[in-house]
């Protein structure tokens, strides 16, 4: 089978940020699990981003410098200025690295510069167009359309791309790197009850203004801080880097300095209150709980962070403090700790981390493409622990109660043994991607109880129906003249209404706690 290709389009400075190329990478390393090539052009993006990039083993070519005569186009875009060229040349410049005769896969471009003139010129070397966006200020030729920020509505951009545009809107898609839902569960249950013992400050990768030595400044001087620890996370080629080291080593409070992160899901999990830009890091502190005072550090964050505010996962803040609540102002407050527990749980709403498999689903896989039905193996046994524990499952699940890796072990195991009496399948899509289970087991005669769930990452597509049918039918092909059962509970509209829609019907055998619907397969 022929590899498939994707270009990366994204820069990154010191005023544009790394959040573009960032959140790329997050989405080139999850399209090269399902086999995809992916290289990235940039006209501007510092050395250690390069390296990260390569270091993730994808290609990267620098797009070449350009005079400045050449720039001469209409510059109608709010940010145009970013590019440094036309967006005509630099479209020129990226297919001069098309894979001729062949077309790329997908194209996806990040960038406030480039609109539907640049994706109009790239579109005929290329299957699809991805655009990702924040801003919704300009039109886009493209196929499909992401904007990961809170309180985007999809009509933004109702008329500004085409029609037949398949739009991915929320922060449900943010682009976040596995390791932030891998440590989740971990880190909510942590600020489930919240005392400050450690404060993180991460503004971005560049801090063009050197907003980190301000609130540095401000947490020294803080009488309401007690005996927290500060975490700082900074680029190394934030200018202020070696003041505020030395601010560090002069202070009686135990401040730590880290530039280059690889761990940065854990250190924010370790943290009991995070400081930070309103960003697309705004994502990650969401997915795992953590409170946070936002500032906003460019003009297109200030939508994000207001609709953060709003929602009680965050306060925004200003480095100056004189309009808005100061950082002092938060940590005197007599109820802090009750403060930050109802912010974790905001902010626990808003995102679950797995954003990139959602947004890989949505552009590789076609609507009509088969869904692929398998047995389950032992390779499964951890995949199905994972499943069968995720909180939406249990609350589903007649017996509510955490199912202890022992007894899966044990159930799993009789449950492969058992190939009369259980069918368990897993269900994957045709990028190989896991997107649930269906098990049949047998009651008495012809009676089989289905259970089935979807994992986190895939529910609200639309899927439960698509992999429920051709694993009845292929249970009536083994076993004719059968009769399917399922229990419901009575809170679990949504799987009542996929059994509705199945044309199951409601049996007289339903009790106070959940509905029984069946199904007569000839």
């Amino acid at each position: 089978m022929t590899q498939k290709t994707a270009l990366f389009r994204a820069d990154a400075s010191q005023t544009m940020g790394s959040g573009h190329i960032m959140r790329c990478l997050t989405l080139a390393n999850a399209l090269k699990e399902v086999n995809y090539k992916c290289e990235f052009a940039c006209r501007q993006i510092p050395k250690e981003l390069i390296k990260l990039i390569e270091d993730s083993s994808h290609n990267i070519t620098i797009l070449p410098e350009v005079n400045s005569d050449s720039s001469n186009e209409i510059a109608n875009l709010v940010h145009s200025h970013w590019l440094e060229c036309t967006q005509s040349l630099d479209a020129e410049h990226c297919i001069a690295l098309s894979p001729k005769p062949r077309k790329w896969s997908m194209v996806i471009v990040d960038h406030y510069a480039l609109d539907r003139q640049w994706e109009r010129k790239i579109a005929p070397y290329c299957k699809r167009i991805l655009a990702i966006d924040d801003l919704a200020d300009r039109h886009h030729h493209c196929d499909f359309l992401l904007d990961q920020n809170l309180g985007r509505d999809p009509n933004d951009y109702l008329n500004i791309v085409p029609l037949n545009c398949i739009k991915m809107v929320g922060p449900s898609y943010a682009l976040l790197r596995p390791e932030f839902a891998e440590i989740r569960h971990t880190s909510l249950a942590r600020h489930r009850s919240a005392d400050l013992n450690n404060i993180i400050i991460s503004i971005g990768g560049t801090d063009e203004n050197n907003i980190t030595f301000q609130i540095l400044k401000q947490l020294l001087i803080s009488p309401s801080l007690g005996n927290a620890s500060i975490t700082i996370i900074m680029g190394s080629q934030t200018s202020l880097i070696e003041t505020i080291i030395a601010e560090a080593e002069l202070s009686n409070r135990e401040i730590t300095v880290l530039t280059n992160v690889s761990n940065m899901a854990e250190l924010i999990a370790a943290s009991d209150l995070a400081i930070g830009a309103a960003g697309g890091t705004a994502w990650e502190r969401c997915c795992l709980g953590v409170p946070s005072l936002i500032i906003v550090t460019a003009k297109n964050q200030i939508e994000g962070a207001n609709a953060l505010n709003q929602s009680g996962a965050a306060i925004i803040i200003e480095k100056s403090a004189t309009k808005l609540p100061s950082i002092e102002t938060f940590l005197k407050q007599d109820n802090l700790s009750e403060k930050l527990s109802k912010m974790s749980a905001a902010a626990s709403l808003i995102t679950d981390g797995h954003g990139a498999a959602r947004v890989v689903h949505k552009i590789t896989v076609n609507k009509e493409s088969n869904i692929i039905l398998r047995k389950a193996n032992a390779k499964d046994k951890d995949l199905l622990y994972t499943w069968v524990n995720d909180c939406q499952v249990r609350k589903n699940a007649l017996n509510t109660a955490t199912i202890p890796y022992y007894n899966h072990e044990q159930w799993f195991s009789e449950k492969l043994k058992d190939t009369d009496g259980c069918h368990l399948l897993i269900v994957e899509n045709t990028i190989g991607q896991k997107i649930g289970q269906i098990r049949f087991d047998h009651i008495t005669g012809s009676k089989w109880e289905l259970s089935y769930s979807i994992a986190l990452e895939f529910r609200g597509a639309g899927l439960g129906e698509k992999m429920l049918v051709p694993a009845i039918e292929t249970l009536g092909r083994l076993h004719k003249n059968i009769t399917v059962q399922a229990r419901v509970k009575k809170h679990n509209l949504k799987s009542r209404r996929i059994f509705e829609k199945l044309n199951f019907n409601l049996s007289s055998s339903s009790q106070i706690e959940y509905d029984v619907y069946e199904f007569h397969y000839i």
